[in-house]
Formats: C-alpha cells, sequence, structure tokens
C-alpha cells in the first residue's frame, strides 16, 4: 500500500507539473507567452526544475518497484510455500482439527492405503511456534536454493525430502506426526551436498561458509532433536538423505566446458545431472 501510494503521488506530481508547464505555452499572435520576455523564460526554467525534481522522485519509486519485482522473483517458490503454509494452519484450526485428523501421518491408516498421509503432513503444523519456526527456516533457506537451483527443482527437492521424511517416520516411529520439518531437512542436505559436490567449481570463500554454516545447522537440530521429546528425528533423517539424493539425480551438477583462450570453444557453465529435465541452460563465462 506504502509502494502505491507513493507511487501515485511521484506520478501526480509529474502530471501536475507538466500541466503547469503546458499553461505557459498558450499561444498569442504567433509566440508562446512564456517565452516572450524574460520573467517568462525565467517561470519556464524555474517549471522545468520542478519537474526534474518530480522525475526524480517518481524514477526512484519505480527503481524500488524493479528492485522489489526482481527480488520477489527470485523467490516465488519459497513465498508460495510459506503462504500454503499459513493457510493450510489457518484451515486446521477452522476446521476444528478435521484437516489434521485426516491428513496427519498415521501409521495404520497408511496401512490401509491412505497413501495421502505420505505427502499432506509436511503441509501442517502442531501449533503457531511450530509454525513460526518452520517458516523462518523456509525464508532461510529457501530463496538461496531456488537461486541455485531454480524454482522448479527446489520444489522438487522440497517435496521429495517431505515424502521421505513421512515414509521413514513411517517405518520408524509409531506415533502420529506432522510438520515440514523433512522437507527442510531436504533443503539442508540438498545445499550442504551442492556446496561440497561444486567445491572444484566456485571460489573458496563462496564454499567454506557456507558449509560451516550448514553444518551448525545440522548440529544444533540434531542436538535439539535428542534433547527435546516429541519431535520426529526419524522425519528429519529421511529428509536429509533424500536433499542428498534428489541433488546425486537432479542436479544442479555444473561442469566448465570449453578453453578459456579460446574462441572457436569459448568456456561455458554447463548443468548435467543423472536426469537433466530440470536443468539450466548453459551458461557463458567471461
Amino acid at each position: 500500500v506504502g509502494i502505491g501510494l507513493g507511487l501515485g503521488l511521484g506520478f501526480g506530481l509529474g502530471v501536475s507539473n507538466m500541466l503547469q508547464l503546458a499553461e505557459s505555452f498558450e499561444e498569442e499572435d504567433g509566440e508562446y507567452t512564456g517565452l516572450s520576455n524574460v520573467k517568462g523564460r525565467d517561470e519556464l526554467e524555474l517549471r522545468l526544475q520542478q519537474m526534474k525534481k518530480g522525475n526524480k522522485f517518481q524514477n526512484a519509486f519505480g527503481a524500488l518497484f524493479k528492485k522489489l519485482q526482481s527480488w520477489n522473483s527470485r523467490r516465488q517458490v519459497t513465498d508460495t510455500l510459506i503462504q500454503l503454509n499459513c493457510l493450510t494452519f489457518f484451515l486446521q484450526k477452522a476446521s476444528k482439527g478435521w484437516i489434521s485428523a485426516w491428513c496427519c501421518k498415521h501409521n495404520a491408516a497408511i496401512a490401509k492405503g491412505q497413501l495421502w498421509r505420505l505427502f499432506t503432513p509436511a503441509l501442517l503444523h502442531g501449533n503457531l511456534l511450530h509454525l513460526l519456526v518452520n517458516c523462518y527456516t523456509l525464508n532461510h533457506l529457501g530463496p538461496t536454493t531456488e537461486a541455485l537451483f531454480g524454482g522448479k527443482r527446489m520444489l522438487a527437492v522440497y517435496v521429495l525430502s517431505g515424502v521421505s521424511g513421512n515414509v521413514f517416520s513411517f517405518y520408524m516411529n509409531a506415533l502420529p506426526a506432522v510438520g515440514s520439518s523433512g522437507a527442510l531437512f531436504g533443503l539442508l542436505g540438498a545445499l550442504g551436498y551442492f556446496y561440497y559436490k561444486h567445491s572444484n567449481v566456485l571460489k573458496k570463500e563462496h564454499v567454506e561458509r557456507p558449509l560451516r554454516s550448514l553444518n551448525q545447522m545440522v548440529l544444533t537440530n540434531i542436538v535439539i532433536g535428542l534433547t527435546t521429546p516429541n519431535i520426529d528425528n526419524w522425519a528429519h533423517m529421511g529428509g536429509l538423505l533424500a536433499g542428498i539424493g534428489a541433488v546425486l539425480l537432479l542436479g544442479p551438477n555444473f561442469k566448465i566446458e570449453g578453453t578459456k583462450d579460446s574462441s572457436d570453444n569459448p568456456p561455458v557453465l554447463v548443468d548435467k545431472p543423472l536426469l537433466g529435465f530440470l536443468a539450466s541452460k548453459p551458461l557463458p563465462l567471461k
């Protein structure tokens, strides 16, 4: 709303200045009265300066708007998943537990054929704190994964990891469970393995710091999982392994092809995973 008001105000100022400027160009005996004397020229210069100020105001908001559009385009999948998690939590509360009962991971129900329960728990949360923690984590990991992997591949990793976490939980944990933690651990594993695998392609400083941060996140969550009751550590483990496996199969698997000093075969960054249907387009290197 604030951006919209700012753009509207900036546009209105610019139009107002242009209308005021146009008034000075009224014709009288074949000449413009605004230019017929020194006072008219001074007024014209003053109004031109005012119009430039108005244009600067508009350009500033225009640049901000473009920056926000560019920033938003790099995290569309992340934002959609956050919004979806919030929506399903609202529906859980509005349905008074009906959605939770029919969509949670429940081993007996899955054994009877309700296989959707291997997917839907990743959209549910036990309480508001559970939702906020997972949305915060997704907001932290999602944009980086989306920028490196692409939106479609990031979504594939998220979904596969969520399902894998629930499969692990089905076989290893008899209690009902909800939460997107398995999918988030999948993003964590996928990012960690990506940086490790591309340590020969990326600069050293672009690998060491992210790996250190990801390792700390994994260790912290392991400690929390082992010391806090009612946390499904098997779902975390299943998601983590699925994230690593997804990168092995779907990539990214970047390689540099070509010769640096050759004009006929210039260097190109190519993405060659085992399954290439989500591979990135080749990127020429300067």
